[in-house]
């Protein structure tokens, strides 16, 4: 993944004794982890490569700022560890090879603050430099690329699938679901795979995707040869990104700013109705304690003036969920 996270630093007895108990916990024998280790530093091309484990649940990536990379221990503990463990550690190498950060690619700091701060941006390029990726390595090392099915197969099995971030995952779990702007990412990790979509998708979604397919497909073949030179790595790392920006991501920005209006809707109702209890409750609390004082007429009165209110309301509501329906 292209998401860093700055790690705390350890010294070298640290992390060996760290990694050997996170293995043994796992029950991973530690000849395995070394070769792990040499998987991802023959796919990435680099022999003095760091290849750490790290604490489970930080998620698998490549850091090129240290050039390190860290995964996941969770990813090791699969049932088929191995083949997963392989894997990752192919995949992550294959970054080390092919990936290049945007500031190595020229992009100003501000211009890299304001691309990569806006939600969605670092998500949307992950969900294409991952197959992308994924070409790379695995043609160049058949051996180690036969596992690519499967593990997509089993990530993709269900239509709808969400392959999201850690970022992502903790945006869907305060909404309660997923936004159009995650589905769109992973349905380009799908339509990569699987060359199709899910059935069923939000309209919006659907149409975007079509619209971005061919551009996404020019993405997935822009690699480098078996042997690049790092002039022609980052050739071909800038031609990626300039079809993301370009293409792409003005495609996703629209489902991102439908997913906003969304939220700032449903939150609207929300507080509307907090409003509506506690104004009836007000309007109930007074006739109680006014009982006493007024008529059966004055009380059916007020009752009316409450449900007219209540009525203008909600078809201010209405009216706000029509324009939003219709994008003005």
């Amino acid at each position: 993944m292209r998401v860093i996270e700055r790690l705390p630093k350890l010294t070298a007895a640290q992390k060996e004794k760290q990694t050997r108990a996170i293995l043994e916990i796992l029950s991973i024998p530690y000849e395995d982890w070394e070769n792990i280790q040499r998987i991802a530093q023959l796919v990435g091309g680099d022999w003095g490569m760091e290849v750490e484990i790290g604490m489970p649940g930080e998620g698998s990536h490549f850091n090129p700022d240290e050039n390190r990379i860290q995964l996941d221990p969770l990813h090791l503990a699969d049932p088929e560890r191995l083949r997963q463990a392989e894997f990752v550690a192919a995949h992550e190498g294959g970054h080390r090879a092919i990936s290049r950060s945007p500031l190595v690619l020229g992009m100003t700091e501000e211009k890299i603050e304001e691309l990569y701060s806006q939600l969605g941006f670092a998500f949307g390029d992950n969900s294409l430099e991952d197959p992308a990726d994924n070409n790379w390595w695995s043609k160049k090392y058949e051996g180690l690329g036969e596992t690519v099915q499967g593990i997509y197969d089993k990530m993709l099995e269900k239509d709808g699938a969400v392959l999201a971030s850690a970022e992502v995952n903790e945006l869907i779990t305060q909404l309660g679901y997923p936004p159009r702007f995650a589905l769109f990412g992973s349905e380009l990790i799908r339509y990569w795979h699987q060359h199709r979509f899910s059935e069923n998708l939000p309209a919006e979604v659907h149409a975007a995707l079509e619209r971005v397919k061919e551009a996404a497909d020019r993405y997935y073949a822009t690699i480098p040869g078996r042997h690049p030179t790092e002039k022609e790595v980052r050739a071909a790392a800038q031609k990626r990104l300039t079809i993301f920006h370009d293409k792409i991501w003005p495609e996703m920005k629209k489902l991102i700013e439908l997913d906003k209006r969304d939220e700032e809707l449903r939150q609207a109702v929300i507080q509307n109705e907090l409003k509506l209890e506690d104004w009836l409750k007000e309007i109930l609390d007074r006739i109680m304690q006014e009982t006493g004082k007024r008529t059966a007429g004055q009380i059916e009165e007020e009752s009316k003036k409450t449900a007219a209110q209540l009525r203008r309301d909600a078809q201010a509501l209405r009216e706000a969920a029509k324009k939003y329906e219709s994008g003005s």
